[in-house]
């Protein structure tokens, strides 16, 4: 059975137009899809296809002025109000793109351990695993740079229990190497029976570690089909517009005209 399920799923925005007038515009549209335990699901698409809003959905961080549609189920069971804060303390955690996430008024150290007293030799690890000096566990966000404290959000969400792992552009300002690892750490957690989503602008990040890849347009799912599929698009019946993205990358065909229309819900 799927730990998360999305189905039929419209995020709108109310605006306002004028003084007047208020209109309301949807950015995801009719979108329905399921992330399996021990598997990887990679998510890619342009800037503004509704990636970052489909993991704040799920995570119930959509701002006030957003109206959503569709039902989002973790488990068997319908992610409600009620039930978020503690699905966000034990069971979900996200890796976003923005370090504002980080609480500017607790240092590093605390961040990482929240809820657990791990010794010296730990905390040695951990820093060391993430390319840490010991001592930069013990300062603020603001002391950290931008670089650092990304691997701060990495690693915070890495290191809890969560069984749903939801990194959003994981990889900008990590250096090579780090970035290589936390692919393999990724890797490790599906494989420990977790489900992982990575929402990626990098196509060949997707298809280096993820077992599916979901296809975001304006919106809306175009396809969703293996990672073997996804970079083998000739081989199959590949919707042409996954097939473009793939083959936009410079080492393929370097193809880059794609289109695409969504509806309105």
């Amino acid at each position: 059975m799927a730990l998360l399920e999305v189905h039929d799923l419209c995020v709108g925005f109310r605006m306002y137009r004028s003084f007047y007038r208020r209109s309301l515009g949807f950015a995801v549209d009719h979108l329905s899809l399921s992330a399996e335990p021990g598997q990887i699901l990679g998510i890619v698409g342009a800037s503004g296809s509704g990636k970052s809003l489909l993991a704040h959905a799920i995570m119930g961080l959509l701002p006030h002025n957003t109206v959503v549609q569709g039902e989002i189920s973790y488990d068997g069971q319908p992610i409600t109000k009620q039930r978020l804060p503690e699905l966000r303390r034990t069971e979900l955690a996200l890796i976003p793109q923005s370090i504002s996430y980080l609480d500017p008024l607790k240092r590093v150290r605390s961040q990482l351990i929240e809820g657990r007293t791990p010794d010296a030799e730990e905390l040695e690890q951990i820093a060391e695993r993430f390319g840490f000096q010991p001592g930069d566990l013990a300062k603020y966000p603001f002391q950290l740079s931008g670089g650092m404290a990304r691997r701060i959000l990495l690693a915070t969400a890495m290191l809890s229990s969560a069984r749903l792992i939801i990194a959003d552009e994981p990889t900008p300002g990590l250096p090579v190497d780090l970035a290589r690892q936390m692919l393999a750490d990724f890797r490790s957690l599906a494989d420990e029976g977790r489900s992982v989503i990575i929402i990626s602008h990098d196509v060949d990040l997707i298809a280096a570690v993820a077992d599916r890849v979901a296809i975001l347009n304006r919106g809306r799912l175009v396809g969703e089909m293996s990672s073997h599929e996804f970079t083998h698009p000739d081989e199959s019946d590949t919707d042409p517009y996954a097939k473009a993205l793939w083959k936009a990358l410079p080492q393929n065909d370097f193809i880059t005209s794609v289109s695409g229309k969504a509806d309105s819900c």
